[in-house]
């Protein structure tokens, strides 16, 4: 008799267990964020390939040229794992009514600790993943970081998808100036222009900044006019329809160390943005975009590099002339930033 009770204690155990431990096997595209939803700038998408065993939830998450795996033990025991930039992070998961609850304490090289808390719950139709931050007595808990993704059908498909929508792969429109009055540029000198705006990279654990700026005398005593369509530029009452030269680009660079997961390491904890070996030996390749395009190849550039604050965080940019003849002021200026080895890592179309 006790036998049969022992047996039927473990079937209803079981349905209990199966009902609160759902299985996120799967791969999945992040398609939402709080942060794009907050900031408006676009986001490179995360891919998640989710592999779950009894006690234990294997992660692999993918994110432009990076890629790092986690392992959870589903038992209850600590799950010490790596989490770009080199962090230490022991990672304590439960289940708590469907929802898996990861509490993590991370460290850096420095030994300040931060201790977070993400919570993991799959839609009803199992297709939408939810990863939000928890945080206990948060005054504006919907400003905590959270983010959607989507199941996808096999991990090939979902890195294609992924790759299309990253910024590496994809021009970013500029308009830099928006404003409904006259803009009057009156300063002469080679630092003479106006900023293109710029693009970034997002990869785990770090994110990247290129800013651009075009600049020479040309600018100089110029009248920036709003209005419908391509802006008007004119100097002293003249209409001016083409750039003359010379025509200088400079592309200001930065890297920031900061794990997309965590609260409390932000930009600024985490050492904030600078210059490091990581953008050195970038190289640009420049076309005129318009009714006729004009590739210009990659054009040779110079990095200056130069300290700033009291801590000597370098900040660096690459300095180079603009090859110019005849382009028309309609034309936009498309910027292909490129690793040493050719990748791409930024296009930015500059338009005035």
């Amino acid at each position: 008799m006790w036998k049969h009770a022992l047996i039927l204690m473990l079937a209803c155990s079981g349905a209990v267990f199966g009902q609160t431990t759902p299985d996120f096997s799967g791969v999945f595209l992040q398609t939402q964020s709080s942060f794009a939803a907050h900031s408006g700038a676009p986001q490179d998408p995360i891919v998640l390939k989710i592999e779950q065993e009894a006690n234990v939830l294997r992660v692999t998450e993918f994110q432009n040229r990076t890629q790092a795996t986690y392992v959870l033990d589903l038992s209850g025991e600590a799950s010490p794992n790596i989490r770009p930039p080199d962090l230490v992070a022991i990672d304590r998961p439960r289940f708590s009514d469907g929802v898996l609850l990861i509490k993590s304490e991370i460290s850096d090289a420095n030994h300040r600790h931060e201790l977070t808390e993400e919570s993991w719950q799959l839609s009803s139709d199992l297709q939408v993943l939810i990863i939000k931050e928890q945080m206990e007595h948060a005054n504006h808990p919907e400003w905590l970081p959270k983010a959607e993704y989507q199941r996808q059908a096999t991990l090939p498909d979902v890195m294609e998808r992924a790759a299309k929508a990253s910024r590496m792969n994809n021009c970013i429109p500029t308009h830099p100036y928006r404003g409904k009055r006259v803009w009057k540029i009156r300063s002469r000198g080679p630092m003479t222009g106006i900023a293109l705006d710029g693009t970034g990279l997002d990869e785990l654990g770090a994110a990247y900044s290129f800013g651009v700026s075009l600049h020479g005398d040309f600018f100089a005593d110029l009248d920036l006019i709003p209005k419908t369509g391509p802006i008007e530029l004119r100097r002293k009452g003249d209409l001016v329809s083409n750039f003359s030269g010379p025509l200088f680009l400079t592309v200001n660079t930065a890297i920031s160390w900061r794990p997309h997961s965590m609260i409390g390491m932000t930009p600024n904890s985490m050492g904030g943005w600078r210059f490091t070996d990581a953008l050195r030996g970038l190289r640009v390749h420049l076309l005129w975009i318009g009714p006729v395009t004009r590739d210009m190849g990659e054009v040779p550039a110079d990095l200056e590099t130069y300290p700033v604050a009291k801590g000597q965080v370098l900040e660096g940019r690459y300095n180079m002339e603009v090859p110019v003849s005849d382009v028309p002021i309609t034309d936009s200026l498309e910027i292909h930033i490129l690793s040493p080895d050719g990748t791409q890592l930024g296009c930015i179309n500059g338009h005035i």
